[in-house]
């Protein structure tokens, strides 16, 4: 969310509304949405596309990817979506508190 904070206010709002939609589904269901609302995730997409978000996230979501033992098969399968995300949070949770520090080389990659 620190970064977020940085985004453009249309981003900003797409993305909040997204969460909190999934947020809410998690809470009333006590599991993952399926499709994570795609509903609400398409206005984020379109933004993601004209900010050209994913260009700039991929080294970092390659590398925390890599860091929580997640293969790109398991991403595609969709399996096992609960733990893949348990996984997930471990690693920004560890990001947040130091714990973790992105490499040096993935941020140039970022930035490049």
């Amino acid at each position: 969310m620190n970064a977020l904070a940085r985004c453009p206010e249309d981003f900003r709002c797409a993305v909040r509304q997204w969460k909190d939609t999934c947020e809410k589904k998690m809470e009333e269901s006590g599991a993952v949405p399926g499709d994570l609302e795609m509903g609400a995730w398409e206005d984020v997409r379109l933004l993601m596309e004209k900010y050209m978000v994913q260009e700039a996230i991929q080294p970092v979501m390659g590398w925390m990817m890599k860091k929580a033992g997640i293969s790109a098969l398991e991403m595609e399968d969709g399996a096992g979506k609960k733990e893949m995300l348990k996984r997930l949070k471990g690693i920004k949770e560890k990001l947040e508190s130091g714990e973790v520090v992105i490499p040096a080389e993935i941020m140039q990659k970022q930035e490049g």
